[in-house]
């Protein structure tokens, strides 16, 4: 699979997501669960909004040549601030995706590494992309959600979460 296939469909498994129903609790065609700010076309357009940041995330994968993978993680990180901003000016400071921009631009840009680099997985690729991110970013802080959560409750959140997810990422992408 190519890095720009790699992103389309990332980007198809926003709007594939969003239009899935029924989700109890989430936004669907027919319902905005307990979301009165959101709707399906705000996802949409937040979905849309992301597919530049998909397509560098793949880039950012492919071109890598470094052998310390944290370096490749701090590269899309820093695309994935500025993907934020994209997304909450699409949708007006509503937070539709930022855990997406996390988790799915993680594997996107593993997804491309491993496409170049053959025999590799892309776990052991975030895993090493990941390493001591907890305990770098948390802990003395408490900027976002995710901060005050694991300075109140311990949990890592979306960055002690980043392994689970991608058995669920690796089906949209590649089932997509």
């Amino acid at each position: 699979m190519s890095p720009q296939e790699i992103a389309q469909n990332a980007e198809k498994a926003l709007l594939y997501e969003v239009v899935t129903n029924p989700k109890p609790g989430l936004v669907d065609p027919a319902d905005r669960g307990p979301h009165p700010d959101m709707d399906v076309y705000l996802f949409i357009n937040s979905s849309l909004s992301l597919g530049e940041y998909f397509r560098q995330a793949a880039k950012i994968g492919t071109n890598f040549t470094d052998t310390d993978l944290r370096e490749m993680f701090k590269k899309l990180r820093q695309a994935g601030i500025q993907a934020e901003k994209t997304m909450f000016e699409a949708t007006k400071k509503i937070n539709t995706h930022k855990g997406a921009i996390f988790s799915l631009g993680l594997f996107v840009c593993a997804s491309a590494y491993c496409q170049r680099h053959r025999n590799l997985d892309e776990f052991e690729v975030i895993s090493k992309m990941t390493q001591g991110l907890v305990k770098h970013d948390l802990g003395q802080k408490s900027d976002t959600a995710g901060e005050r959560q694991f300075l109140k409750y311990g949990k890592g959140g979306v960055r002690a979460e980043a392994r689970p997810v991608i058995p669920l990422l690796k089906m949209w992408l590649y089932h997509s």
